[in-house]
């Protein structure tokens, strides 16, 4: 591990000099053809200098304030350098070879960064995300600064194209990827008007340092370990006058970009067409839609602050826990999220009708509106998907050993009917910490037949809610005997197979609006994994593991030791399985079949939308509302940017799975697999 640890940091730091490298070769180019730009050279030197100083100290001493500049020197000083040298350029300088040369090599550069950066996610590398890094807030500084001192255009419209960057990292770090969308127009707003004045511009070295500052958050996106809800905890934490304050700064805006857009329309060649269209969809769209969207901010905000505030006086609930609980964060997320998506659509759609006549100040406005925008639709994604869910739990305990109760000695039946009920208290405590339905733990001393095994499973999928509907889960825990592929072990010579379980399920309505999630506590259950990722028929997950063939040299191996770990890892916040320094025989692994991805939860009624709506909004603005149904039927955009993110998410449990899959109702499936001696990988 040392060896690989040594060898990554060596990679990194090559990422690093490849970058300066190029740095150096721009310098050159410019010193050669443009002799006034002499400064660059000594901006250079002096950049490198510092750099290099501040490393030695902070290799030599450990401080604060070293690590600070540390940062601040690996990321502002290459950034400004480069934005010199991109809006520092002539023809001259463009025909020489050596430019080419020059984005090679930042192209290299940013090839083995994100080489690094896979190779770091793929080993599970704690990462705990933030507002935004450190060092993606010192490389944009850099680059602004840059930009203030070399170009002539208007820096508002790059202080808004550097504002989008830093809320693309932002929203990239809690796990949104909607704003992808929106880096095609940053492209265009900057070419069409905000650098229109600049002549000529190394637009090559600019992409590749933006998409330098995106691999970590794109990255974070697939191999994080945290869930979505826990990424945005480092906001909820801020003050409630901090948030409102900036929701109200984000509507101020939105306002100034309405009205400066509508001034420009004065310019256009169809004046007296354009500006009643504009008008008129400003008045009948804009104005109530951005009116529900300062409530929305304003209502989201105090929910989320008084959720934190109960979380810090009972530790022992999740975020997710006491949002579920009161019920209206999950309601009023799911009225939201489509009109928040029809605000945006007339934001964008009165920006175009005013397209000829923008400017560099009105595309920056628009560059820091649309993504705000997308940062509240991501929140309310979240809290619409992962709040709310219903789940029914059932368990099933036997003699792990292969022989009858008949056949085994005193000791051993004290044993099995000890770690018996060992078990089934971990479980039922389980279920009460994440507010399951309790299904029924059972413990059978002996082994059932197939018909009896059936007749309970029926009996437990057929459970319902008080409100007389389905469960969005049903999670199967099993411990018992098992045969080497897996399958179950009957009564006589009957076995219960992974195919028969699932014909069992499909069988029932149920399978159609709800999910299977099993858990099993059994040395060979891992062969089901790949039963369950090939399923197509129904929305099944799995949590089991199984054990290393050198295990024995570390430690002897107990049917149990896995139930309470995984259920240690889902009930204590505080511990530490599952962590950096957890080490175990035991290889846990999980799977999901391809309908994982698409699974939602049993939307609300009609009576509840209408009386949240009532709670929360205006009643003379109830004919928004059918906005909401008209979103949810007929509206193809809303369908498409749905479609897509299950698209997205299923390519990310194909290709990245994750180590920990929160799965919505408070605890997680985990896949984990460390040595007793150190090595493996989390």
């Amino acid at each position: 591990m040392k060896v690989i640890q040594t060898l990554l940091a060596a990679l990194r730091w090559l990422a690093y000099l490849v970058f300066w490298l190029g740095l150096g070769i721009g310098v050159y180019v410019r010193y050669h053809h443009l002799p006034e730009s002499y400064w660059l050279l000594w901006t250079a030197g002096v950049t490198a200098a510092i750099t290099l100083l501040v490393l030695l100290l902070t290799f030599r001493y450990t401080g604060r304030i070293l690590i600070l500049m540390n940062k601040l020197t690996l990321s502002f000083n290459p950034a400004f350098l480069l934005g010199c040298l991109a809006f520092t350029r002539s023809e001259d300088v463009a025909k020489d070879n050596s430019e080419l040369i020059m984005n090679l090599v930042l192209l290299s550069s940013l090839v083995t960064y994100a080489t690094w950066t896979v190779i770091v996610f793929g080993m599970s590398a704690p990462f705990l995300p933030s507002l935004i890094h450190s060092p993606e807030l010192f490389s944009l500084a850099g680059i602004f600064s840059a930009v203030l001192i070399t170009s002539e255009t208007n820096s508002v419209g790059v202080f808004g194209s550097l504002l989008f960057i830093g809320f693309t990292v932002f929203t990239l770090y809690r796990k949104n990827l909607f704003v992808l969308l929106l880096l095609p127009l940053l492209l265009i707003l900057n070419i069409k008007t905000i650098l229109v004045d600049v002549d000529v511009i190394n637009k090559e070295s600019l992409i590749i340092f933006i998409l330098i500052l995106l691999v970590r958050p794109f990255a974070s996106v697939f191999a994080s370990t945290e869930t979505a809800l826990d990424s945005w905890q480092s906001i909820f934490d801020l003050p409630l006058l901090v948030l409102r304050v900036v929701a109200l700064f984000s509507i101020i805006m939105e306002i100034a970009l309405l009205l400066l857009t509508g001034h420009s329309l004065k310019t256009h060649k169809e004046w007296w067409v354009v500006m009643p269209l504009f008008t008129a969809s400003a008045l009948i769209l804009w104005l109530p839609l951005h009116f529900v969207y300062l409530i929305v901010h304003w209502k989201l905000w105090g929910m989320m602050r008084k959720a934190m505030d109960l979380l810090k006086s009972d530790r022992s609930r999740s975020l997710t826990h006491i949002l579920s609980s009161k019920g209206a964060a999950r309601h009023f997320s799911i009225i939201s999220y489509p009109l928040m998506w029809y605000n945006l659509v007339i934001t964008f759609s009165q920006f175009v009708l005013s397209w000829t006549t923008q400017n560099s100040v009105t595309s920056g406005l628009l560059l820091f509106c649309l993504p705000m925008q997308l940062v509240v639709i991501g929140l309310l994604r979240i809290l619409a998907n992962q709040l709310g869910g219903t789940c029914c739990g059932y368990a099933l305990v036997t003699p792990s050993v292969l022989r009858s109760k008949d056949d085994m000695n005193m000791h051993e039946v004290q044993a099995s009917s000890s770690y018996a009920t060992r078990t089934i208290r971990l479980v039922q405590e389980f279920f009460t910490h994440h507010l399951l339905a309790d299904g029924g733990c059972e413990y059978l001393s002996d082994r059932m037949t197939e018909s009896s095994l059936k007749e309970k499973l029926d009996t437990f999928f057929n459970t319902k809610t008080q409100t007389g509907v389905n469960f969005d889960s049903y999670l199967l825990y099993y411990s018992g005997p098992v045969s080497d592929s897996g399958d179950w072990l009957l009564k006589g010579d009957g076995i219960l197979s992974y195919a028969t379980l699932i014909t069992w399920w499909t069988d029932l309505e149920v399978s159609k609006t709800s999910r299977l999630i099993l858990v099993l506590d059994t040395a060979k259950s891992n062969f089901w994994v790949s039963h369950v990722r090939r399923t197509v028929t129904a929305c099944v997950g799995i949590q089991t593991l199984y054990v290393r063939r050198e295990a024995e040299a570390f430690q002897e191996f107990c049917i149990g030791d896995f139930s309470r770990d995984w259920i240690d890892f889902n009930c204590n916040k505080e511990s530490h399985v599952y962590s950096n320094e957890f080490v175990s025989p035991i290889i846990t692994t999980f799977g999901v079949s391809a309908y994982w991805a698409s699974f939602r939860f049993h939307k609300p009624t009609t009576e509840e939308i209408e009386q949240q709506w009532l709670e929360n909004f205006s009643i003379r603005m109830k004919p928004l509302l059918k906005l909401y149904s008209l979103c949810d039927t007929r509206f193809i955009f809303c369908c498409l940017c749905s479609a897509v993110s299950r698209w997205i998410a299923l390519l990310r449990l194909w290709l990245w799975p994750p180590n920990q899959l929160d799965i919505g109702h408070g605890f997680k499936l985990v896949r984990f697999n460390r040595l007793p001696d150190g090595s493996g990988f989390l």
